[in-house]
C-alpha cells in the first residue's frame, strides 16, 4: 500500500495515522469487532535517547538507546551520538529592560557602566563545539558509557544521536 494524500505533496509527508475497523460474524452469529492503529510514514525508525537532564563528573553517567518502528514494535539500529560543548558569554545577571533597537550608549562606555550584563543579541549568541562521536548498535548494547564526560569541563553539552534504517533513511 502507498500513503500519499491528494492535498500534500508526498515529500512533505511525515506520518500518516490509520485506523482499521473490522467486524466479523462467525458461525453462531456473534459479532466480534476489532480496532488498530496504523502508522505509516516514509521513515520506519523512531529514536529514543533517555539519561539524567544533569549529569555529574563523580557518577557513572550512561544512557539508554531504544529504537523502534512508528508502530513501537522494537527494531535494531545502528547510530551515533555527538556531544558538543556550549559556548557562550557569561553574564552575572540578564539585562534588566530588552535589548534597544537602536543604542544610545556606545558599547565601549556600556561595557565600562555594566560589566555584568549583555549590550546587544551578539552576546547571547552560543556557538557549538564538536567534542565527541559515541558509536552504538542495539543490537550488541542499548546503554552506552558517558565515562569520557569525566575529562570535560563544567559547563553545557548537547547530545545529537541520529540513526539509519535498513533503507538507509
Amino acid at each position: 500500500m502507498i500513503a500519499n494524500d491528494s492535498l500534500v505533496e508526498n515529500n512533505d509527508i511525515k506520518e500518516i495515522n490509520y485506523t482499521i475497523e473490522a467486524e466479523v460474524i462467525d458461525l453462531n452469529g456473534e459479532t466480534r469487532t476489532a480496532t488498530k492503529q496504523v502508522t505509516v510514514g516514509n521513515k520506519t525508525l523512531k529514536l529514543n535517547i533517555n539519561t539524567n537532564p544533569i549529569l555529574y563528573k563523580e557518577d557513572e553517567n550512561q544512557l539508554t538507546v531504544s529504537t523502534t518502528t512508528l508502530n513501537n514494535y522494537a527494531i535494531n539500529a545502528k547510530g551515533e551520538i555527538k556531544v558538543y560543548y556550549i559556548e557562550k558569554e557569561q553574564f552575572l545577571k540578564s539585562r534588566l529592560f530588552s535589548i534597544p533597537e537602536i543604542q544610545n550608549i556606545a558599547e565601549k562606555d556600556f561595557r565600562k557602566l555594566f560589566p555584568n550584563e549583555p549590550f546587544d543579541e551578539n552576546d547571547s549568541k552560543t556557538k557549538k563545539i564538536h567534542i565527541k562521536t559515541v558509536s552504538f548498535d542495539t543490537e550488541n548494547n542499548k546503554t552506552v558509557s558517558l565515562d569520557f564526560l569525566k575529562k570535560l569541563e563544567k559547563g553545557s553539552y548537547e547530545m545529537v544521536a541520529t540513526a539509519l534504517d535498513r533503507q538507509k533513511k
